[in-house]
């Protein structure tokens, strides 16, 4: 008798347990609107900024067409020239790839080795990331100004990956 009272008074903590985790966790329920007020209350000056910065600038056809596929579609298909990027992003890009291509399996596995997200392989991580045509690219003013129409304010470019899928 003495172990199923106990089972019942584990089955019972692991039930509050799970109850608190879906709403006070850190990604709980009730913790979203929390969370939503101390970003606003940490950041809102900053966030009102950026919005009203959009909100003045002007933005080009092909950056609002480029904003309405993605709230509608989700995507945006296109090519280099049609936004005025350098082909020199491409090539960059297949440079960067080439070795992945000569890699077996296992020698790719012991890249991935030790990190978060084994699925993923950075290309950018051993690289100088400060110039290259992959940043000339992402900051091209359609492109920014898509963002920012998408998202509703300025976007800050905080960090840059590009992963190989192999």
């Amino acid at each position: 008798m003495h172990s199923s009272s106990s089972y019942g008074l584990r089955s019972w903590v692991r039930s509050l347990r799970a109850l608190y985790e879906r709403h006070l966790g850190d990604v709980g329920y009730l913790t979203i609107p929390w969370h939503r007020l101390h970003i606003l209350l940490l950041h809102g000056p900053r966030i009102r900024a950026r919005r009203s910065l959009i909100a003045r600038q002007a933005i080009s056809p092909m950056a609002l067409e480029i904003a309405a596929s993605l709230e509608t579609k989700g995507y945006y298909l296109t090519s280099l020239a049609t936004l005025g990027g350098s082909p020199a992003v491409l090539e960059y890009c297949r440079a960067l790839s080439e070795p992945m291509a000569n890699k077996s399996i296992e020698d790719v596995a012991a890249m991935r080795s030790g990190k978060s997200k084994t699925y993923w392989l950075d290309l950018f991580e051993a690289k100088e990331t400060v110039s290259n045509p992959t940043l000339d690219f992402i900051t091209l003013p359609v492109l920014l100004q898509a963002a920012a129409r998408y998202l509703g304010e300025v976007p800050i470019l905080t960090y840059v990956s590009l992963f190989s899928r192999r």
